[in-house]
């Protein structure tokens, strides 16, 4: 598969050299390579989740800055959305220098974004980042929003909305034992952050 996705790039840059005094099929040109680049990542995704169920799979931690990763990928995105007749927009810092392994967040970002476009029919779909600061631990949290249905209570969903919403409870009550210097376990187990 990996070969075959080789050839689709190496053709779509080839046409992408034939087509640069056109600008209408110049976007297009554009438009196939990104697709093709996501393409490739899914690969990537795919054979690297074959390896995490055979146990073989690692975190790659390295400094990358998360704000520029998680707009390109919104650029890359973006026409997904416009397709459904939504919008998809990029919203923090502009720059968020992190620790962490570019390739997995950049994978849970990707999840997110596309349900959430599944669900929402009008409107769209806004991915957020920010720093913040807890008794001390520097923390960044990336956030997707949609315009979508939400859960249903009467749905088959109804037991996770109902599990996300203790969890979020959960840990805002860490949260908020954290910032007045309390005990952060008292209690209860609490939360993890994202």
């Amino acid at each position: 598969m990996r070969g075959t996705v080789t050839v689709i790039s190496s053709a779509s840059t080839l046409r992408a050299k034939e087509v640069q005094a056109d600008p209408n099929r110049t976007s297009t040109s554009q438009l196939l390579q990104r697709s093709v680049a996501s393409l490739r990542g899914l690969l990537t995704d795919l054979m690297v989740l074959a390896r995490l169920e055979a146990g073989q799979e690692h975190r790659h931690v390295a400094r990358f800055d998360a704000a520029e990763v998680l707009r390109e990928f919104c650029d890359t995105f973006r026409p997904v959305a416009t397709q459904r007749n939504l919008f998809l927009e990029a919203e923090g810092p502009q720059s968020l220098p992190i620790e962490g392994d570019c390739v997995k967040i950049l994978r849970i970002a990707q999840n997110l974004v596309l349900n959430a476009l599944k669900a929402t029919e009008r409107g769209g779909v806004r991915l957020l980042w920010e720093e913040r600061t807890i008794s001390g631990v520097q923390q960044w949290l990336m956030c997707v929003q949609d315009t979508g249905p939400g859960f249903q209570s009467s749905s088959a969903a109804a037991p996770l909305e109902q599990a996300l919403r203790q969890a979020t409870a959960e840990a805002h009550k860490v949260e908020a034992r954290a910032e007045s210097g309390g005990d952060e376990t008292a209690g209860s187990d609490p939360a993890p952050y994202a």
